[in-house]
């Protein structure tokens, strides 16, 4: 499914869950690598959402609304994630903390849109 995902950018934030049967969707902030949807995980590699879609490797987000299933990609190269940070520094509005970046870093990942499922409760 291709989606053009700038339409979000005015939009802060979304949930997402891994494994919608075990986990309720959580809160979290977005940002983009080139023409992608991308995420990270705030609280680094001990975040449960992240190592949940780690597992799965599909899951769900609401955003704008809707449900979208959708593939989750890790993102491992320099280039891509400096895109991601870039971004997401641009979108936050927010002073940065080295400390926090070096959690963020590893745990990137690209959202890669599969079908959407329907009318968002969130």
């Amino acid at each position: 499914m291709k989606i053009d995902v700038k339409k979000f950018s005015k939009i802060q934030d979304i949930y997402i869950s891994p494994d919608p049967q075990e986990h309720r969707p959580a809160w979290i902030w977005f940002a983009y690598i080139d023409d992608d949807l991308a995420v990270a995980a705030g609280r680094g590699r001990a975040s449960s959402w992240w190592n949940s879609a780690m597992i799965s490797r599909k899951g769900q987000i609401h955003i704008d609304g809707k449900v979208y299933q959708v593939e989750f990609e890790p993102v491992t190269d320099k280039e891509n994630i400096d895109k991601f940070i870039d971004s997401y520094r641009q979108r936050s509005g927010y002073s940065w903390d080295p400390a926090w970046e070096k959690n963020f870093r590893p745990t990137v990942m690209r959202l890669k849109f599969l079908k959407e499922l329907g009318k968002s409760i969130r």
